[in-house]
């Protein structure tokens, strides 16, 4: 038998399926002996080559979420084998909306107070950041408590200077009694007070919407636009003032005048041109004469604290008796409606009712804003995730779709428990995932890749998809990128005040959260039980995307030896095909319909995510009505099945010292229908007319987005090659 033919004969369906041949050591010199040549021949023939290669891409040059990328094979390889596809990107990040959780402070450290801090009611704190009326909770440390106040207590701030406080017992007793300054003439109907600025990037305006997060504007205010010296938004003038069209917390146009903001039919001013990076909008606060009376200034819902600090303008006309245009005055706040002025932000401080403490405590208490920590952070395969899925295409059909969760799946099979503990590593960024990271993901299609993982030296098979037996046909790949949400909301949630509470989100993404409490108030409370909403998004990117894959160099006469096959050349290929099943209903047991699973299957395997501490309990699969193998408990579909069929079963075991250490999702369990893996027992699914899994949990599967059921069927088909094309068969 020649060489070319003898490498053809592995592809006749019931030898290796793969390429290679018999070598042998010769007895005398240990030279390699190929059946492609031997010792008297002068020219020796190639038995096959290998070499990683990189697949060109098509179409878009820009990747985005939601996008995709396409990518061709070339057709001079002459045999496809395992694929490799690399990510770079990074997730956008999501920061709570503003006023979501009223008096509850995100994030704020706590702040400890040494001994020699405290000196009779006074305790000085280097840059304390509290406001006069702050909500703050002494904690003793484990150790003697500050005379006056109880561990766990909330007081009020009575702030004295950026460095030094004083307690009050209620907010009603830290409120001032300050310095005002004493007004004269009520000015002028134009005159402000001016408030922080909204710097507007170039990227923020999008035809005659300005994009600002949690801008804080509401309708109808009066904002200054100031171009900052630089190349002013086309369609409204550097200086002037304007009036907002409120679209949301994040979004606004402008008015040209109060009664074009109206909401109901507002008229907004045409923008053209993104002006530049450094412009502002600054809010301002209107002051007629007649709300002007002594020193208090009355303006409904002014929205000023004690201490703010305000630039008045005369808006060109008289100036209020008593203060300057251009000036800055400091708050006092005495109503929700009413205010008065300081000269500074020590003239506005309160001489209030402040708490006689005792001794000064010990070196480990602390004060604290009432505070929660609210983290968004990568769940495991976070960057995995990214890939929605894959399609395979031959000609003009579609052979495989994967899903991502296929991919996971197949590959902690299929892979060593080293290889699939670097790729779940790279696909699992820590934190929020806003750092730029790589991934590289295995996609496990068309070939079988077993043999050299599980065989011995001798017996070692390559496999893949013939190219050259179908010169006539392009092959293309496409990865699909998944959508990020705008805007993320946890699911509602019982708030624990002892520990960190894992949380998921209402929509569907690679991420979840963690609600970790310092100390609570009701409001906040009362918002986690609702649900809290995340947004808008910013920032997020994919970087690069890139495919390479193993190709196998054949020689000429294997490849003339399958285009001249009369009969064509039939191959069997691994194919899997995907079951994703969100709605887990309101009871322990879920009937999954597999009707149309039609391979000659080697294996099930059942993932997906059914609520933190739920796993898979049992699982029982049913052809036409009839138990295939009785029920299977999960632990043993999760630990030992795997490896008496010849696959692995890999984990990924990720937590941290918040939550306990867990699996990700519900686990990955392999539900055998062989007696080895892609052996002559599988079965020929198509044969049956009703198909179903019946899965019971631990536990009732909580609801969410991010809820399902993946169940993966790996096996065989059969591709015919001939005439110079390929076609799927059955088996």
């Amino acid at each position: 038998m020649s060489g070319a033919v003898a490498a053809h004969a592995a592809y006749n369906g019931s030898g290796t399926q793969g390429l290679a041949v018999t070598n042998k050591i010769h007895d005398d010199d240990g030279d390699v002996m190929s059946v492609f040549w031997n010792k008297s021949e002068t020219t020796r023939q190639l038995l096959y080559g290998s070499s990683i290669v990189e697949i060109p891409s098509s179409g878009a040059s820009n990747l985005s979420y939601g996008s995709s990328r396409l990518f061709t094979v070339n057709n001079d390889i002459d045999c496809l084998g395992d694929m490799y596809l690399q990510l770079t990107a990074n997730f956008p990040t999501y920061a709570p909306l503003a006023g979501t959780f009223a008096t509850a402070t995100i994030g704020s450290p706590t702040i400890v107070i040494p001994m020699a801090s405290v000196s009779g009611d006074v305790i000085t704190i280097t840059n304390h950041g509290f406001a006069t009326g702050d909500a703050v909770t002494y904690g003793d440390g484990g150790d003697t408590a500050l005379g006056g106040l109880s561990d766990g207590g909330v007081y009020y701030v009575i702030r004295i200077s950026d460095q030094q406080i004083k307690l009050a017992r209620t907010q009603a007793e830290s409120n001032p009694t300050a310095t005002v300054i004493p007004l004269g003439g009520p000015g002028n109907n134009s005159q402000t007070f001016s408030l922080t600025k909204i710097v507007i990037p170039m990227a923020s305006v999008s035809g005659d919407v300005i994009t600002s997060t949690n801008h804080g504007f509401a309708n109808g205010d009066p904002v200054r636009y100031d171009a900052e010296g630089g190349t002013a938004l086309g369609g409204i003038t550097d200086g002037a003032v304007y009036y907002v069209i409120r679209l949301n917390d994040n979004t606004f146009s402008l008015a040209s005048t109060l009664a074009k903001s109206n909401p109901t039919t507002p008229t907004p001013e045409t923008l053209s041109g993104p002006g530049n990076n450094s412009q502002t909008f600054q809010k301002e606060v209107v002051i007629p004469m007649a709300s002007v009376s002594g020193d208090v200034i009355t303006i409904t819902n002014h929205g000023f604290l004690i201490g703010d600090a305000v630039t008045y303008g005369d808006g060109g006309g008289t100036a209020l008796g008593g203060i300057t245009d251009g000036n800055v005055y400091y708050v006092i706040r005495i109503s929700d409606n009413t205010f008065s002025l300081a000269s500074s932000f020590s003239n506005a401080n309160p001489t209030a009712t402040s708490i006689t403490l005792s001794g000064s405590g010990n070196n480990a208490q602390t004060l604290r804003e009432p505070t929660v920590e609210l983290a968004v952070n990568a769940k495991p395969f976070a960057l995995q995730s990214i890939v929605e899925r894959v399609e395979i295409q031959v000609g003009t059909q579609i052979w495989q779709t994967l899903e991502n969760e296929d991919i996971r799946v197949v590959n902690s099979t299929e892979m060593s428990a080293d290889g699939f503990a670097e790729i779940s590593a790279l696909s699992s960024p820590a934190g929020d995932g806003a750092s730029t990271n790589t991934a590289w993901l295995v996609i496990p299609s068309l070939t079988k890749t077993l043999g050299p993982t599980f065989g011995k030296f001798s017996n070692q098979t390559e496999d893949g998809y013939p190219m050259a037996a179908a010169p006539h046909q392009s092959v293309k790949i496409k990865v699909y990128f998944t959508e990020m949400p705008d805007t993320l909301s946890y699911l509602a949630t019982t708030v624990s005040s002892s520990a960190s509470t894992v949380v998921q989100f209402a929509e569907k993404v690679p991420l979840e959260g963690t609600i970790t409490p310092f100390s609570l108030s009701s409001e906040f409370e009362n918002a986690a039980s609702k649900g809290l909403p995340f947004g808008p998004k910013t920032g997020g990117s994919i970087t690069s995307c890139n495919l390479y894959a193993k190709q196998q160099i054949m020689c000429n006469e294997e490849r003339e030896q399958m285009k001249a096959m009369s009969m064509g050349l039939p191959k069997r290929l691994k194919l899997t095909q995907n079951s994703y099943t969100s709605d887990l209903g309101l009871s322990d047991t879920k009937t999954i319909d597999l009707d149309h699973f039609s391979l000659f299957a080697s294996h099930l395997i059942i993932s997906g995510d059914a609520g933190l501490g739920v796993r898979l309990k049992s699982a029982e699969l049913k052809l036409n009505s009839s138990s295939y193998s009785g029920q299977l408990p999960g632990v043993l579909l999760d630990s030992c099945t795997a490896d008496s069929i010849g696959i692995y079963s890999n984990k990924y075991i990720y937590g941290s010292s918040s939550f306990d250490v867990q699996e990700f999702g519900i686990g990955t369990y392999v539900f055998p229908l062989a007696a080895t893996a892609f052996g002559g027992s599988c079965v020929p699914l198509n044969r049956f007319d009703s198909i179903r899994l019946i899965l019971k949990f631990t536990s009732t599967p909580k609801t969410g987005a991010s809820t399902h059921v993946n169940v993966t069927c790996v096996g065989e088909t059969t591709a015919l090659f001939k005439g110079g094309a390929a076609s799927l068969a059955m088996y």
